[in-house]
């Protein structure tokens, strides 16, 4: 009802209106108990990558990674790795997703960040620094380039990755 300063507060966020809505009409115990595993509600996840098929699935707060993977994934990501939480997010070695849960906080003590939901899935010939800089040079190119790191620094490191990734180099002088 009201935000910072006591002034209305919009929230644009897919996820949260979704669960407010079902909190609205199911009520807070029902949410809460979606969860499992010490976890409550449930998370929105963009799937993308080698995954059956791409898009969004909601899957219980607390649902162990791999079992999301297992379900979706076209193949057991175990050599492959996954991009959790989007493009703010980090890689995580394929192993590694049976040792994980969807719960932030939980993710958080492992080093990891559900962020904005997206799970993308490499296919295991790809290489993490060909689509790390890939990912680099699509925020640069969406940029409005209204603030400094945003005009100088991302597209500067975009460029850098960039050269990395397809081993090239540019000459000091």
């Amino acid at each position: 009802e009201r935000g910072v300063g006591g002034r209305p507060t919009l929230v644009q966020n897919v996820e949260t209106l979704a669960h407010a809505a079902l909190i609205a009409r199911f009520g807070g115990q029902w949410f809460a108990d979606l969860g499992h595993n010490g976890s409550t509600g449930s998370i929105l996840l963009t799937l993308s990558g080698q995954v059956r098929s791409a898009g969004v699935i909601e899957a219980a707060g607390g649902t162990p990674l791999s079992t999301v993977l297992g379900e979706h994934a076209i193949a057991a990501p175990a050599g492959a790795a996954v991009l959790l939480g989007g493009y703010f997010g980090g890689w995580i070695g394929g192993h590694a997703t049976t040792e994980l849960a969807l719960d932030s906080a939980r993710l958080r003590s492992a080093g990891h960040a559900l962020g904005c939901g997206v799970v993308h899935v490499a296919r295991q010939s790809d290489c993490g620094v060909v689509q790390t800089a890939r990912m680099l040079g699509y925020l640069s190119a969406q940029s409005a380039r209204q603030c400094g790191p945003c005009v100088f620094g991302l597209r500067a490191i975009a460029g850098a990755l960039d050269r990395i990734a397809v081993v090239t180099a540019t000459p000091m002088t």
